[in-house]
């Protein structure tokens, strides 16, 4: 209890004074009582017949209407607090214990309630306290400890006018508090803050009430906490007595190891209430007083009139199965009215067919009222079986029923709508063959439970099977092997298509394949007809270099489309990639030997132009833009040079606001004012070098997106054609044709140069 301490008035103090005079006289006496009771079960078998007190309910202040059981001076064994049991038979009504507070699970507020038991120190624990009481018919039973308090609460209603076997028990370790009713569990909160030490701490002091066990009120003075019915037979032990449901005793109980306040209410009168656990003893002082005075000695037991019958169950045949009782019985017997109830429950093979005797049908589980001697019997079928046969296609492989591994195919004989479990662990297999699970021949999953049916029936789990394919190449850094499909464990279908591609690294080129497949021909397709092994052969290649056809481009302002042409070994890869946003690789931006890049060019949204650049195959490709809305135009779009180069130059028109910058490709074509940004019309001059020879070169120069061809005659001309001479106009262009295999003209020495050309020829 935690509230403030009590007051007491010395009108108060001396009758507190009178009553432990009259306890010690009581104690005193109350030895030879509980001497006498225990020599009397020891020598002649007998107990004493129990009675009870009754509690008048008056008014708390008073302090009496209770009886007082010392805890302290000196110690005595009923001051428990590690793991123990209370119990007791309580009658009482609700209409004489007017609800006050409410039982909260969780909280130790058994204050609030109608006590009965009352272990409260004044104050905060400095080990602990705990108390019962009812609240609102139902018992409330708490603990608090230093480390923390706790409470349960019960289901039923006690105060119905009839005797009630109350036990509470308490787990030190834990904190865990239960309330058992009439021997069935009714609360239980599994583990608490209330562990550790509950007892009252020897010698501790305070309140003069504090060091008592007080039966029937509040030890402190609260009137409203006072409980007015019957109390009998009350045993304290220090073990936990009962983790499950039981059958109350149908007599007080006899002491034991473990019993250390033992109270049968058997004196019938006087002011001691004698401790008959033969340790201690631990004996009580009734405190009498009030009006109608009490506690009152009563007649009135809960053994008084109580009648037992014997339940005699059987199952039939004996070996088909058993008849589970609720509550359970340790002599057979219950008292009269008690309500039993009866489950059967079938052996492996049986059904239950019904009751006979003092039952009768088949519901199940059913009840009965024990008002007589009753006798029942649970009658059993035999549940028809079958064979039920396990199996996997392609046999042999592993199946899994009821939990158990087997090697399929299996059979079981189990009765018919049985319930079991069927799988297979997959995939199964080893090396290069696997099986993987496909289906059940049921439409099942993987694992999944069937009841047994009536007649036989085969069970069968279809599996695809896979085979591995092994990949490999040499030297490890000389390429790599793609398998389309990709297969990330590298198990294939039986029957599969594989296309396999061999990919040399950089520097390397493909030889040849061994293994499941020969030759050099690349890629090449392998079915999946087994476990297949392949390794691709590489060798390192021949240094590679690269070169672009041009190093400058020139495009539109309005967006604009170009392309470069790169040279190099068949086995040399290359990338390429722009330095701007404006400036895209329109095709693929990869490849291997020679080749050609397109690129694309976004419309031009300035007034100035701009200079993107791509590198392809390491090699830098300057692009210029005009300026956005700008048309150019130049004037001739062809010129012809000769062959020891110098200045020429470009007649140019535009708009004046349009800025350009001239651009020349190849290398010997070279701007005048390179990189310098020009505006509107006028000459654009460039200079040539000489050419080495001994063949004409045609390179461009550009200015705004526009281009004009550039063709440098050959300082060593020599005819190709007798139809084409060195004065022809187009004498360089027809032996540029001839220099790089585009044709060979119409003859071995004419070209032909006035004949038509028809579309074949053209392809």
């Amino acid at each position: 209890m935690t509230s403030g301490e009590v007051g007491t008035t010395p009108g108060e103090m001396e009758n507190f004074r009178l009553a432990v005079t009259a306890e010690r006289e009581a104690e005193t006496c109350g030895r030879f009582q509980a001497i006498a009771a225990v020599m009397a079960t020891l020598i002649f078998g007998l107990t004493l017949p129990a009675q009870s007190l009754r509690f008048m309910g008056n008014p708390n202040p008073s302090q009496v209407d209770r009886v007082r059981i010392p805890l302290d001076g000196p110690p005595k064994p009923v001051d428990v607090g590690g793991d123990f049991t209370i119990e007791f038979w309580a009658k009482g009504t609700l209409a004489d214990n007017a609800a006050y507070g409410a039982c909260t699970p969780g909280s130790d507020g058994w204050i609030w309630g109608h006590i009965i038991v009352d272990r409260d120190i004044n104050g905060a624990p400095d080990n602990g306290d705990f108390g019962v009481s009812f609240a609102n018919g139902r018992v409330s039973w708490g603990v608090r400890t230093a480390s923390g308090g706790a409470g349960v609460c019960g289901t039923s209603n006690v105060l119905n006018g009839a005797w009630h076997h109350i036990a509470v028990t308490r787990q030190a370790s834990s904190g865990r508090l239960r309330i058992f009713v009439d021997g069935l569990p009714e609360a239980d909160n599994t583990a608490s803050a209330a562990t550790g030490d509950a007892s009252y701490r020897d010698g501790r002091g305070g309140s003069p009430y504090d060091p008592y066990l007080v039966l029937g009120a509040e030890k402190h003075g609260f009137d409203w906490t006072v409980f007015q019915g019957s109390m009998s037979c009350l045993r304290i032990s220090n073990t936990i007595r009962y983790a499950g449901s039981f059958t109350p005793a149908a007599a007080c109980f006899a002491t034991d190891a473990n019993t250390v306040g033992l109270y049968t209410f058997s004196e019938g009168g006087g002011t001691t209430l004698g401790d008959t656990s033969g340790v201690g003893p631990s004996n009580g002082t009734l405190i009498v007083g009030g009006s109608p005075t009490g506690p009152a000695w009563s007649s009135d037991s809960p053994f008084s009139q109580q009648i037992r019958y014997t339940l005699n169950v059987t199952a039939s045949p004996p070996s088909a199965g058993n008849i589970a009782l609720s509550p359970a019985s340790a002599d057979g017997s219950y008292p009269s009215g008690t309500v039993v109830q009866l489950t059967a429950v079938p052996a492996a093979g049986f059904s239950f067919s019904g009751w006979t005797g003092d039952l009768s049908g088949a519901v199940n589980p059913a009840l009965l009222t024990i008002d007589a001697p009753k006798t029942v019997t649970a009658v059993f079928s035999p549940i028809p079986s079958s064979s039920v046969t396990v199996a996997t296609n392609p046999a042999g492989l592993t199946i899994v029923v009821d939990g158990i591994a087997y090697a399929s195919p299996q059979t079981f004989n189990w009765a018919a709508g049985s319930i079991h479990t069927i799988g297979v662990p997959a995939p199964q297999g080893t090396g290069g063959v696997r099986y993987s699970f496909a289906s059940w021949s049921d439409g099942g999953a993987q694992s999944h439970a069937i009841a047994a049916p009536q007649s036989p029936a085969v069970f069968t789990a279809a599996f695809t099977v896979q085979y591995q394919l092994a990949l490999s190449w040499s030297p490890p850094a000389g390429g790599a092997v793609s398998a389309v499909p990709a297969a990330p464990d590298g198990f294939y279908p039986a029957g599969a298509a594989v296309q396999l591609t061999a990919v040399p690294a950089a520097g390397f080129s493909f030889l040849a394949w061994s293994g499941d497949l020969a030759g050099a021909a690349n890629p090449q397709s392998l079915p999946m007809s087994g476990p297949k092994s392949v390794t691709a052969a590489f060798a390192a290649s021949a240094a590679c270099s690269y070169s672009l056809n041009r190093s400058s481009a020139s495009v539109s302002g309005a967006g604009d489309l170009g392309m470069a042409v790169v040279s190099t070994g068949p086995d040399c890869s290359w990338t390429a990639s722009s330095d701007s946003t404006w400036l895209a690789i329109a095709g693929a931006s990869a490849g291997r030997g020679s080749g050609a890049v397109r690129f694309s060019a976004a419309a031009n949204a300035g007034t100035a132009p701009r200079t993107a650049t791509l590198t392809i195959a390491g090699q830098p490709l300057e692009v210029f833009q005009a300026a956005g809305g700008c048309a150019f135009s130049l004037a001739p779009q062809a010129v012809v040079a000769g062959a020891t180069g110098g200045p020429f130059s470009v007649a140019l028109t535009t708009t004046p606001a349009c800025v350009w910058t001239p651009a020349g490709a190849p290398v010997w074509i070279a701007p005048s004012a390179a990189g310098a940004a020009l505006s509107g019309s006028g000459n654009v001059a460039f200079t040539l070098s000489a050419n080495p020879g001994p063949l004409p070169r045609v390179g461009v120069i550009g200015v705004g997106g526009r281009v004009a061809q550039v063709l440098q005659k050959s300082p060593t001309p020599l005819e190709s054609f007798s139809d084409v001479p060195l004065a022809h106009p187009y004498f360089d262009y027809v032996w540029l044709l001839k220099a790089n295999s585009i044709t060979a003209g119409c003859s071995a020495a004419a070209y032909c140069p006035d004949s038509p050309t028809t579309r074949g020829q053209m392809a």
